[in-house]
């Protein structure tokens, strides 16, 4: 439908595309209009709704001490603290981010969504969470006593000698 939408608007104005291409595109990264009508139209159908909930086949680790723990982390690195909200409704966790920022002649608007139903024996109330200086946000809960969890290794790093 897009596709037909740009194609028609093209027929009606050829010239306008001559002109467009010679005073547009002279210092740009694209060649022609043409090439940008189709980076528009990549841009807008790729601009479907992600999937919005979070599949975690085994959120269960167990940490070196032998704790066991939910642990869920999501990447908040392009949103500042105060923009992000973390909130539960019955056994669903939601981290929501929003940003907007508006200077003269620029618009920036990202958001993000992820939710994640809580396994059956977690109480949403024991949840906490935590944002790391590099943006990844850490949601965790102890673990119900019967759970099966990943171990979780710590490999240190050794330095090479030069």
């Amino acid at each position: 439908m897009i596709g037909i939408f740009f194609d028609k608007q093209m027929d009606m104005f050829p010239s306008f595309k001559n002109d467009f291409d010679k005073d547009f595109f002279k210092d740009a990264k694209h060649s022609s209009m043409d090439e940008e009508i189709a980076r528009m139209k990549r841009e807008m159908f790729s601009l479907t709704t992600p999937e919005s909930s979070l599949k975690v086949d085994q959120p269960f680790v167990q940490d070196f001490t032998g704790d066991k723990k939910m642990a869920l982390r999501f990447d908040c690195s392009q949103f500042n603290p105060e923009e992000i909200q973390v909130k539960t409704m019955d056994k669903q966790l939601t981290v929501h981010a929003k940003h907007e920022e508006v200077s003269p002649g620029r618009k920036v608007y990202r958001e993000f969504t992820k939710s994640y139903t809580l396994p059956q024996d977690v109480d949403p109330l024991s949840l906490k969470s935590s944002l790391t200086n590099d943006g990844f946000l850490q949601v965790e809960a102890p673990a119900p006593k019967t759970c099966v969890a990943r171990k979780e290794i710590f490999i240190p790093i050794e330095k090479m000698l030069k």
